[in-house]
């Protein structure tokens, strides 16, 4: 049993680093919330992730976590409605509020099911972008996409959310290899991917389902 708390903030889990992680990748960790501002741990699971049960990933400036309901606005404002973060990926933006409510339900099922995460910075507690892994062979894992809101980016996070994503599936999954997808127009992805160590291994040729213009789809991959 052990009674070192979580500070909450925004509704969001403040990472200690006193508390029991691997990594930056806090296991398991089953939670039961008092009546104040603070939540008790009361099990620390080493290994499996029982029913009720969840994986967090904690960086240097962020927090990734399930989403939830409040965080619709949020998402809303920063991300979802943002034409800067939908760029370069396959959704098309959230014209309105109404539709961010829907949008944040639906994701918050996806998420149950997924290896998915809304992404939050601890220093304000806002949500400011998502992001993903997958298995898709043994020993092999991919990232299914990393999105932060235009004002979030040029401050490191998105090396800092390819590295706990990496180190996930390391944990989780024993992965031996890491792909990362990106499109070739997209410069601030692919300096991400040639900085963090991945050897280009193909480009494919697409076309956008959007608005119908072509290019090519860069894959990387780094070795664990």
């Amino acid at each position: 049993m052990d009674n070192r708390r979580l500070t909450v903030y925004s509704g969001r889990w403040a990472l200690k680093k006193s508390l029991p992680q691997t990594d930056g990748v806090l296991r398991g960790l089953k939670i039961k919330i008092d009546k104040g501002s603070f939540c008790s741990i009361i099990e620390t699971v080493a290994n499996g992730q029982p029913e009720g049960y969840f994986n967090m990933i904690e960086t240097e400036s962020l927090v990734l976590d399930k989403a939830k309901f409040s965080d619709w606005k949020e998402m809303y404002c920063n991300v979802w409605s943002r034409p800067e973060s939908a760029k370069y990926m396959a959704w098309n933006l959230t014209e309105s509020e109404e539709s961010a409510k829907i949008r944040i339900m639906k994701t918050i099922e996806f998420q149950k099911e997924h290896d998915t995460w809304v992404v939050y910075e601890k220093s304000s507690g806002k949500a400011i972008g998502f992001a993903g892994v997958e298995k898709i062979q043994p020993y092999i894992c991919q990232e299914a996409g990393i999105c932060l809101g235009p004002d979030y980016v040029g401050k490191g996070f998105g090396k800092q959310i390819l590295q706990g994503l990496i180190r996930y599936c390391k944990e989780e999954f024993g992965a031996k290899e890491f792909i990362y997808s990106t499109r070739e127009e997209n410069r601030a992805s692919v300096r991400l991917a040639k900085s963090s160590g991945f050897t280009m291994v193909s480009s494919v040729p697409k076309t956008d389902s959007k608005d119908g213009h072509s290019y090519h789809l860069l894959q990387y991959s780094l070795k664990l």
